[in-house]
């Protein structure tokens, strides 16, 4: 293994590993039988101390078909110090990897624990990460549904091992938002994406300071472009410009209205999906999906779509209509077998329109 200027020592379940004896370690472990979620984390640690700059990272797709990029070891080193220095995270302390070594979330777990040298907890990424853990877990993160199973456990005591965690890779629902504030632990949802090297803005979900909006970490400037997409500026880095329209506010801090992606033209009027989804979470608990069909005159109009029947729809609509616009208004609902998500519970949205198109005109609310 050669030198990028990457400390050749790293924590894997307790056991300390020096250079000579981590390569031996990986080399060996590819060469047995392996679960996938260990062939992922063993082929990432030959590639991380490996003699190339630069990482092969496949993005999430959540809005189209995933992509190969590459990224610096440099900038993922970097993103993990300002994780580490905003958590306080000290060597020795444990960090659980329950998420795939496959994306950006698993790799930036392992990365910080290379550059903390920190503890590396492995476990099977399951939708139920903490069924194995034994001991405490300083710090840990989650996609939403990992964290909701575990919490809508009655009087699941493995909760009592967390310190600090963060969640992220899929929106948060209100049920976890509201589970979530007042445990003993801290959690943060996170903003970022692959190319960001995993997030760039957290916000607080717990305690007494519960915050509303993302706040930027250290080293990270946040604008707007002229669609209103957030801008992001990592110090010395160039821009990346994403697809998420947001606002700014005078503290720094700053929210998201959905994807520019997913934006419905109706009549001349942009009508953001998410929006009304959240407005739709409040109201009732069954997860519903906005989307779009073709109108002769409006371009686009919205619709609801769903996986299985609603109990009662019309009590759904008469409460929407107390906070949507004509325009926002669903004109229809559609239910399809399953909704379209790729791995990390992400909405295929551009899917949607095709699974609709399966179901007759008799399925809409005239």
């Amino acid at each position: 293994m050669s030198g990028n200027n990457i400390a050749y020592r790293m924590i894997i379940n307790g056991t300390t590993y020096n250079e000579k004896f981590l390569e031996n370690h990986i080399n060996s472990k590819l060469e047995s039988s392996l679960l996938p979620y260990e062939i992922s984390l063993y082929k990432f640690l030959k590639e991380w101390f490996g003699g190339g700059a630069e990482i092969l990272l496949t993005t999430s797709g959540s809005t189209g078909k995933p992509k190969i990029i590459n990224v610096s070891k440099k900038d993922m080193i970097e993103s993990a110090l300002r994780t580490i220095d905003f958590f306080g995270l000290k060597p020795h302390m444990s960090a659980l990897l329950c998420l795939p070594c496959d994306y950006i979330a698993g790799k930036m777990m392992t990365v910080r624990a290379i550059v903390g040298q920190m503890n590396l907890i492995t476990v099977e990424p399951t939708g139920f990460p903490l069924k194995s853990i034994n001991c405490p877990v300083d710090f840990a993160a989650f996609t939403p549904m990992q964290l909701l199973n575990e919490l809508k456990i009655k009087n699941n005591e493995k909760l009592n091992f967390l310190r600090k965690t963060i969640v992220g890779g899929a929106p948060v629902s209100k049920e976890l938002a509201v589970l979530v504030q007042n445990q003993p632990f801290e959690v943060y949802e996170t903003y970022g994406m692959t190319e960001t090297c995993s997030h760039i803005a957290l916000k607080k979900m717990t305690g007494k300071n519960v915050q509303e909006s993302f706040f930027p970490l250290k080293g990270i400037n946040i604008s707007l472009d002229s669609n209103n997409c957030i801008v992001i500026e990592r110090t010395d880095k160039d821009i990346i410009k994403t697809h998420d329209v947001g606002e700014i506010f005078p503290d720094g801090s700053f929210v998201i209205s959905g994807r520019i992606d997913n934006v419905i033209n109706s009549g001349g009027i942009k009508i953001f999906p998410e929006k009304i989804e959240a407005i739709i979470s409040e109201i009732i608990p069954q997860k519903i999906y906005v989307s779009s069909v073709p109108h002769h005159l409006l371009g686009e109009q919205v619709v609801l779509v769903a996986d299985k029947p609603i109990d009662n729809i019309k009590f759904l609509f008469g409460e929407l209509e107390k906070y949507l616009t004509k325009y926002e208004m669903p004109a229809a609902l559609y239910q399809i077998d399953a909704f379209p998500l790729n791995e990390w519970g992400k909405i295929r949205r551009k899917l949607i329109p095709h699974f609709i198109l399966f179901h007759s005109e008799s399925d809409r609310l005239n």
